[in-house]
């Protein structure tokens, strides 16, 4: 009787016309974009048929019905935990590919003044899964400041509502963010917004906005993506990677030739986050509050160390004198105002724009150069 009711299974999965129904299905599937599905029908089948033949196998029909349910139970859960591995895998690897489409997508949009859409996020776990919120950001790979990259996770079982990721210092001028139009993230800035100081410092502990997540999934990560449109903070970012970086990577390696304990990727590294025009402050949920992963602790633990070697003799290593980077922040009626943020370890010079005579005095105000320069050497 067991052997009979396993052929007719065996004969139905297994028949042509089976096949095409449930490809004909999986095609409808294909169409409508529902991913989850697709995934668990195409495995679900792919576990029928692998325990329909093997609990029809010669070795297993030998074994009495009691031993051959047993071995096909266990069976059947082996299978399951590992399709339901691949799955989880396929789905990520499927997630990061379109979350990097979208996020592309819409800052492409944005760029030409339209709308972002289908921005999606990322479903994907971070590589260390926390027990509690966590929330994490990092710099592109060419270390724009002008651009951060964030990513939430919920490890939890249940799904977290109004979680809000606040960012310090000041409001870069035409921020937009990209986050998935299905997560209805958005920007949520200060009535008072915080502006640079007269020597160009920010106060990276005053607030000037935050991201609002309406609700993060269980088990799941969504990522964000802000960015300035400004046409001088561009400008003076385009000028930082291409030409400050280098001079600065320079001096870091003469640093690290003096002392061999330093390592030269993770100081540029914290160099770039230090003199980001996005600087992550504290997230809040139900769980509390929390700060934001952005400077790892080895670049915390190597700060101190090569700040205090800088000062000994950071005089001693000549650079280049190059024009100061201005950038644009937005003020709380909406307009903006311009401010010099200097990278550490260069010379600055101002621009003939933004040098203001009062009197016998020089007073700076900044202003963008219609092109910005370093002195040859």
């Amino acid at each position: 009787m067991f052997d009979a009711v396993l052929e007719v299974l065996f004969g139905v999965v297994t028949h042509p016309a089976f096949a095409l129904i449930a490809a004909a299905l999986l095609g409808v599937l294909v169409l409508t974009g529902v991913i989850k599905a697709i995934v668990f029908l195409s495995i679900l089948f792919a576990w029928a048929v692998a325990v329909l033949w093997i609990a029809r196998a010669k070795p297993v029909r030998a074994l009495t019905v009691t031993f051959r349910s047993v071995f096909i139970g266990i069976v059947g859960v082996l299978l399951a935990v590992a399709g339901n591995s691949f799955g989880h895998w396929a789905l990520n690897a499927y997630n990061r590919e379109k979350a990097a489409e979208h996020v592309g997508s819409a800052k492409r949009a944005e760029s030409k003044g339209e709308e972002p859409t289908n921005a999606k996020p990322f479903t994907t776990a971070p590589p260390l899964k926390p027990t509690y919120l966590s929330v994490q950001c990092s710099l592109p790979k060419d270390f724009s400041p002008c651009e951060i990259k964030c990513s939430a996770y919920n490890p939890h079982d249940t799904p977290m509502a109004n979680v809000s990721v606040g960012f310090n210092g000041i409001y870069p001028y035409r921020t937009r963010l990209a986050g998935g139009t299905e997560t209805h993230m958005s920007i949520k800035k200060q009535e008072t917004l915080p502006l640079p100081m007269a020597n160009g410092h920010l106060d990276q502990e005053l607030q000037a906005f935050s991201v609002e997540i309406p609700l993060i999934p269980p088990k799941t990560s969504l990522s964000f993506m802000l960015w300035s449109l400004s046409e001088d903070n561009q400008k003076a970012c385009t000028y930082i990677k291409t030409t400050i970086r280098s001079d600065q990577r320079k001096k870091i390696d003469q640093l690290v030739d003096m002392k061999k304990s330093l390592d030269a990727d993770r100081m540029e590294s914290l160099q770039a986050k230090k003199t980001s025009l996005y600087i992550p402050g504290y997230f809040m949920s139900s769980e509390g509050r929390r700060g934001v992963d952005f400077v790892t602790n080895q670049e915390e633990k190597a700060a101190k160390e090569f700040s205090d070697l800088y000062e000994k003799v950071g005089n001693t290593i000549v650079g280049r004198k190059c024009l100061i980077p201005v950038f644009a922040a937005e003020r709380s009626d909406g307009g903006l105002q311009y401010f010099a943020n200097a990278p550490p370890m260069m010379t600055w010079v101002f621009n003939a724009e933004s040098m203001k005579q009062t009197g016998n005095r020089i007073e700076t105000d900044p202003h963008p150069p219609a092109i910005y320069v370093c002195e040859n050497k």
